[in-house]
């Protein structure tokens, strides 16, 4: 079992832990199944608490809601987890913020990815079709072919076609394609980052695009030299990873501005477990992720040195905890704050992925200090474990999506 510190079992920098708690029914029901199973004996009642979710599941005349896993193994994340996201999702129906935005790691979604529906439903009424989509993990157009296609129009126009198609808003979309075989990830899919937006809310100020090779710049303003534009592309701390895109928005009401990076960290494949053998766990990639945090943290400091009243979102996949040197430079060198922090959300309630049946969070929102904490509107944000919580057979992605609400006047 985890190291139990201060009441919870939640990862940090002091204590690690393993969060996919497993019922077992009562010994007897070894030997009497079907009595059971009848509802002719009692089954055992167990609960959890101090888990990332400081969930509670009896274990009655059901298996839950996840009977392919059977009595044996039953998650308790899985017991409660549609309903507590329709009730979470259900705050977002009423404005009560200038801009409501949500990162995204979709998995390697190409235009005939099977979860591509599923996605589209968990944008329009998990997420309540947010103002400003952050993804990471699109793919080209004929997903892990590797054919030379790199261009991803028809992979997000699907996209935006499914969240349409179950009564979400009508998206417009924003991304840069990459240099073939490039960018790392599923060999022939040509993963990037992208932006979905809703034209009625918000949109691209002084539209001006870059290519692959364009190295964006903060001018004078603030303002950007590509909108949106890469990073730093041929930088090596991008080799063989998504390049981050950064965008300058206005917003239709007031005519404010926004700036913000969409950021994919290279891959942590091949490190341990937080729980296995290796001490302490190996941790793949640390350096380049340490390399590609002062780069995109560097930009973000331009930015806030020319107006430190400016607005700006950093969001996306990390592939990194808050508190290990990547993400501890980037906080340094951006002068950002971490929306969990300015938000207040639990320590209990920060996770978005699950490895080796350790939650993690790997998906970060960081804000600049004006809008950490606009009077009268401290940040709202969920993060929504619509994939977390269930089983491996209803997962659309292996990554939660989180959903935000600020004010950036």
């Amino acid at each position: 079992m985890a190291h139990h510190h201060g009441g919870d079992m939640g990862i940090g920098s002091r204590n690690d832990n393993i969060q996919k708690v497993i019922l077992t029914p009562h010994p007897l029901f070894m030997l009497f199944p079907l009595q059971y199973l009848a509802g002719g004996l009692p089954m055992i009642s167990a609960s959890i608490a101090h888990t990332k979710t400081a969930a509670s599941c009896r274990i009655g005349r059901r298996l839950c809601e996840a009977p392919k896993q059977g009595i044996y193994e039953t998650p308790v994340q899985a017991c409660t987890a549609r309903t507590k996201q329709v009730t979470r999702a259900a705050q977002y129906k009423e404005r009560r913020y200038d801009v409501a935005f949500a990162p995204s790691n979709v998995d390697n979604l190409a235009s005939n990815s099977t979860t591509l529906p599923g996605i589209g439903y968990h944008i329009a009424h998990y997420l309540n079709s947010p103002d400003l989509m952050f993804l990471q993990e699109i793919q080209d157009n004929s997903g892990p072919m590797d054919d030379g296609v790199v261009a991803a129009n028809v992979t997000l126009e699907m996209l935006v076609a499914a969240i349409k198609d179950v009564g979400g808003v009508s998206y417009n979309y924003l991304d840069i394609d990459p240099i073939n075989d490039q960018d790392g990830g599923q060999p022939g899919g040509n993963i990037r980052v992208a932006y979905l937006y809703n034209p009625a809310v918000l949109n691209l100020k002084n539209p001006n695009p870059g290519s692959s090779l364009h190295a964006n710049e903060v001018l004078p303003g603030p303002s950007l030299k590509y909108n949106p534009g890469r990073i730093d592309p041929t930088n090596p701390a991008w080799q063989d990873s998504r390049k981050p895109l950064a965008a300058q928005w206005e917003t239709v009401r007031d005519k404010s501005t926004l700036f913000t990076v969409v950021v994919h960290f290279t891959s942590k494949g091949g490190s341990s477990s937080i729980e296995g053998d290796p001490r302490p766990p190996v941790n793949l990639g640390v350096d380049q992720r340490t390399a590609q945090a002062n780069v995109t943290g560097t930009f973000v400091a331009q930015i806030l040195a020319q107006d430190p009243q400016a607005a700006v979102i950093v969001a996306g996949d990390f592939n990194e905890d808050t508190f290990v040197e990547p993400l501890e430079m980037f906080t340094a060198v951006s002068g950002l704050v971490d929306l969990d922090d300015a938000a207040g959300i639990a320590p209990t309630e920060r996770y978005t992925y699950v490895f080796d049946m350790s939650c993690e969070e790997l998906d970060h929102i960081f804000v600049s200090p004006k809008i950490a904490g606009t009077p009268g509107g401290r940040p709202d944000l969920k993060h929504m474990h619509v994939n977390t919580w269930v089983t491996y057979a209803d997962q659309r992605s292996d990554h939660d999506p989180s959903v935000a609400s600020l004010n950036i006047c």
